[in-house]
């Protein structure tokens, strides 16, 4: 699992597959981010326009804040919904934000 440090900009990359595994242009797609924790939205559900079979998801530093000070990480989790042809898909992908002692 990826670790970002607490307050730090990161990106997702996002590959658009079918059933077959070959990439495919998503006629519609979102994501979100949720602490997995708590189950609280750290990002609402976000409609993005992807050009081709693949998409950076820019997760601000504000995004990365660690919200439990007590915690020495905390998992997000990035889910992100397609469509493409008759067919639709869900992806999941998680990630750990370190906690940094002594970060403003």
């Amino acid at each position: 699992m990826e670790e970002v440090n607490e307050k730090s900009v990161s990106v997702v990359t996002v590959l658009f597959k079918d059933e077959d595994s070959v990439l495919i242009s998503p006629s519609a797609a979102t994501y979100r981010i949720d602490d997995k924790t708590t189950g609280n939205a750290v990002v609402a559900v976000t409609s993005i326009v992807p050009i081709g079979g693949m998409y950076d998801i820019i997760i601000t530093a504000a995004q990365n804040a660690i919200i439990n000070t007590d915690k020495a990480y905390e998992t997000k989790v990035v889910t992100v919904s397609y469509t493409y042809g008759t067919g639709s898909a869900n992806a999941v992908y998680e990630y750990k934000v370190k906690n940094l002692l002594k970060v403003t």
